[in-house]
């Protein structure tokens, strides 16, 4: 089984990757998250331990072999509802979560992250100097959301949902992927998450909730309302 674990950048997708690999972990006896990351730190793919940045034809054909030989992978990508993707939906060789998060939130968290880059190796998220300077790149994020959601093929999570109500959304998500995991198994794994958690880990930056209420000044919040009112309302959220 081949998990791609997607969604919009800084919307909790690497919560939601380690929540999946630790189901697995626990329910399989083996499973091909190491092999994925010998091949990744080997430069077979391009990413970093379980993610990877560019997924085409060729190296979905690879992960699913992986699959094949040495036990369920997880996956964490980035990535819109390529034909290929849908294709392979459709027929049931992988499996996709998608989380997504206010739009306003993901704003002021990839500003966060760009700044806490600074000064590293490899700075991270360039073009989201301002608030102004960020809304476009989200707003494009947020359409690949709006697309994936309008497809019905992925098991899609809203972050806020993930953070509140982990039983019920990891129940419904292990529902979706098959994992025969017992309300034990999902406690365990929620509980394990919490112990080891900390900024930078599992959960990027301070994850709160509706963070823009009172970290954006009034007209910064009019800006972001005006050039993602579309994509805000579509998501199910509330101006």
């Amino acid at each position: 089984m081949l998990i791609l674990s997607n969604g919009m950048i800084k919307s909790g997708s690497s919560l939601m990757r380690h929540y999946t690999i630790a189901l697995v972990d626990r329910l399989f006896a083996g499973t091909g998250q190491k092999e994925l990351r010998r091949l990744v730190r080997a430069k077979h793919f391009h990413g970093s331990g379980s993610f990877i940045n560019h997924l085409g034809v060729a190296t979905l054909a690879s992960l699913l072999t992986i699959s094949d030989e040495y036990g369920p992978v997880i996956v964490k990508v980035h990535l819109k509802p390529e034909p290929f993707l849908l294709e392979a939906l459709r027929a049931g060789r992988i499996k996709m979560t998608y989380i997504h998060r206010d739009p306003r939130d993901v704003v002021l968290s990839a500003m966060d992250h760009r700044v806490r880059s600074q000064g590293t190796p490899k700075p991270v998220f360039t073009g989201y100097g301002s608030i102004e300077e960020s809304i476009s790149h989200v707003h494009l994020m947020c359409k690949a959301a709006c697309e994936w959601i309008s497809t019905g093929l992925a098991c899609v999570v809203r972050y806020d949902n993930l953070l509140l109500a982990p039983e019920k959304e990891l129940s419904r998500i292990c529902a979706y992927l098959n994992l025969p995991a017992s309300e034990t198994d999902i406690e365990q794994v929620i509980q394990e998450e919490r112990q080891i958690r900390q900024p930078g880990k599992n959960q990027f930056n301070i994850g709160q909730l509706t963070r823009f209420q009172t970290e954006m000044s009034e007209e910064q919040l009019k800006t972001c309302n005006q050039g993602l009112r579309d994509v805000i309302v579509q998501l199910g959220y509330s101006i």
